[in-house]
C-alpha cells in the first residue's frame, strides 16, 4: 500500500482557517474543532458562528496532569498553524480495529497529530461544505513516507484521494 500525502490538500485548508481565525464576519456560519496533539500537551481550538454570532473556547491539557488551561486564541491557532505549516502529512483512515477486532490506533505520540472537523458556509454560498481528517505531520516527504512504509500492514493510513467514509471525508 502507498499512502497518500497530504500537504497540497492541508495548504488549502491552512488558507481557509487563516481567514476564519482573522476575519469570521466573511462566513454566513461555520463550526471548527480541532485537536492538536504532541509530545504530552493537547491544543483544542473550537470556534463557531451562526446567526451572526461567533462563540470560541481555546485550553490546552498536559497529559500527564490532566487538567485543562484556558489559553489565549493567539497561543492556540498559533500552534495548530505551525502544525499545518510542516512540509508533509498523512491521514488517518479511520479503521482503528486491530487484529483482535478491538478499537486501537497506531498514534503513538511520535509524530505531531492533528485532528480537525470542519463545517462552513460563506456568505453567498449556495450550502455548507464540510471535512473531518485526522493528519500526522512530518517535516519532510521523506519522513512521511518512510512512516508509511513502517505501518503498511496496517489498514490505518489513506491510501487513495478524495477519500470518503463514515467516519472521515475529504471535502464534501
Amino acid at each position: 500500500m502507498t499512502a497518500a500525502l497530504f500537504a497540497d490538500y492541508v495548504t488549502d485548508l491552512k488558507v481557509l482557517l487563516d481567514e476564519i481565525d482573522s476575519t469570521p464576519e466573511n462566513f454566513r456560519s461555520f463550526d471548527l474543532h480541532i485537536d492538536l496533539a504532541h509530545k504530552g500537551l493537547l491544543f483544542v481550538y473550537e470556534t463557531r458562528r451562526k446567526l451572526g454570532q461567533t462563540d470560541s473556547i481555546y485550553y490546552a491539557r498536559m497529559a500527564k496532569t490532566g487538567a485543562n488551561k484556558q489559553v489565549s486564541q493567539k497561543t492556540a491557532y498559533d500552534a495548530v498553524s505551525a502544525f499545518l505549516g510542516l512540509g508533509q502529512f498523512l491521514a488517518l483512515s479511520g479503521n482503528f480495529t486491530g487484529a483482535d477486532g478491538a478499537e486501537g490506533t497506531t498514534v503513538e505520540g511520535d509524530y505531531p497529530t492533528c485532528a480537525i472537523a470542519f463545517t462552513y458556509r460563506r456568505t453567498g454560498m449556495p450550502k455548507a461544505r464540510s471535512m473531518r481528517l485526522i493528519f500526522l505531520g512530518f517535516s519532510t516527504d521523506e519522513a512521511a513516507v518512510a512512516h508509511a512504509e513502517r505501518v503498511a500492514d496496517t489498514p490505518t493510513l489513506i491510501d487513495m484521494r478524495p477519500f470518503h467514509s463514515d467516519r472521515v471525508w475529504e471535502w464534501k
